[in-house]
């Protein structure tokens, strides 16, 4: 795969490939970053955050990420950028430097999407809860029609589910879709346990 630079906008949670996020943006990078990407046409990549925090100069990040796409925009009362964005393909940082005004820039390769492969009926408890939770939600956030391939399903329901950061960060890199179902499964488990 090809390397190539994408600004990179760490954040304290993961965006996944095909769900949607909504961001608040007030940070002058990162409002000319939203200019540009929407002049352009172009996206940006979202990266976890290993340390620091979301405003002022980058922390660590994390390695894998979420190359992500504006699909709607406005400005709120307050005069700050409200945009929504859906993730698409997955990437690997290679390497990192920061612009003079903080905006953080990675050298990427994309990863391989992962394989289209039908849920699994032993995983079809873990649809019964996602049809649980987005049932709890505001239809808007629900994020559209239900999923019918492992990935989806395990995107779709790990964005909800108030795992550790890492957690999500390493299902991200699992380019395998039945592996990526377990790992989920795990986690559903291990949050289980932990609440009884």
């Amino acid at each position: 795969m090809e390397e190539y630079e994408l600004p990179l906008f760490p954040l304290n949670t993961v965006l996944f490939p095909a769900t949607l996020l909504p961001l608040r943006i007030f940070e002058p990078r990162y409002v000319d970053l939203i200019g540009r990407c929407m002049r352009d046409n172009s996206g940006f990549g979202v990266v976890a955050l290993m340390s620091g925090a979301e405003t002022g100069r980058a922390g660590q990040t994390h390695r894998t990420g979420t190359i992500a796409r504006i699909i709607d925009f406005d400005q709120g009362a307050d005069g700050l950028l409200n945009i929504v964005i859906r993730g698409d393909e997955r990437f690997h940082v290679r390497d990192t430097t920061t612009q003079a005004d903080n905006l953080l820039l990675g050298k990427i390769v994309e990863l391989d999407n992962v394989a289209q492969l039908p849920i699994p009926e032993e995983f079809s408890v873990l649809l019964e809860l996602l049809d649980q939770i987005t049932s709890k939600i505001d239809i808007a956030q629900s994020q559209g029609p239900a999923p019918v391939t492992a990935s989806q399903l395990a995107y779709k329901l790990a964005q909800y589910l108030p795992f550790p950061v890492p957690a999500k960060v390493a299902m991200l890199g699992i380019g395998d879709p039945r592996e990526l179902l377990q790992q989920l499964s795990d986690q559903v488990s291990q949050l289980r346990h932990g609440n009884q």
